[in-house]
């Protein structure tokens, strides 16, 4: 069994956050650009805080290919 994730960073959190409001309201996934300015951060600050989450199972993304920046849904418990 896995542990569950603990609560991201505050800068971590915004991130998450800014990815929120794209998918709310864009109908294809945001590029790491397009959240650096939703935040209204550095695309190099954005894209080291996505690494980060990245790293922790909370982001995915295909490498070398635009627009496939998703948040990973958590996964429920199995019923038993």
């Amino acid at each position: 069994m896995t542990a569950p994730l603990s609560r991201p960073a505050r800068a971590e959190r915004q991130v998450m956050q800014a990815l929120a409001a794209w998918e709310a309201d864009h109908a294809t996934a945001p590029t790491m650009r397009d959240i650096a300015d939703e935040m209204g951060a550095a695309l190099s600050t954005t894209a080291y805080r996505l690494q980060r989450l990245r790293a922790q199972g909370r982001v995915t993304w295909d490498a070398g290919k635009s627009r496939t920046l998703r948040r990973v849904r958590p996964q429920s418990p199995a019923a038993g």
